[in-house]
């Protein structure tokens, strides 16, 4: 498996994994505007996207050339964005900042990452 084909599976694997946790939490609040057919419809969804996701882990899985590091990547990149969902929605704007940040000066942002990182142990 070549690693552009990796990268969209892991994309896939991890645009699912965002896509059920908001609908879940849509789920839970118990939102007055989804009822009945809508809540019907976003469980369904729900239980597809769990089934890509455990077909591109599979995917994965089954490579024998090298591919588990990359599983490995997507372990890691889970766990980054089940940190991410911790944050509000609209503290998305203030990460966004950070890594427009983080495109223009990486050293920089690194070395401050770094040092608040340490300071914070």
């Amino acid at each position: 498996m070549n690693n552009k084909k990796l990268d969209k599976i892991q994309g896939a694997i991890l645009s699912s994994y965002i896509a059920s946790f908001y609908i879940n939490e849509v789920l839970a609040y118990k939102i007055p505007e989804v009822r009945h057919k809508a809540k019907k419809s976003l469980k369904d969804s729900v239980k597809e996207l769990q089934k890509i996701e455990q077909n591109y882990f599979d995917v994965i899985e089954e490579d024998e050339h090298g591919e588990k590091m990359n599983m490995m990547l997507t372990d890691n990149a889970m766990t980054f964005l089940d940190l991410l969902m911790k944050f509000s929605y609209s503290d998305f704007v203030q990460l966004q900042q950070v890594v427009s940040a983080w495109q223009l000066k990486p050293k920089q942002v690194e070395g401050l990452t770094k040092k608040i990182l340490k300071e914070n142990e």
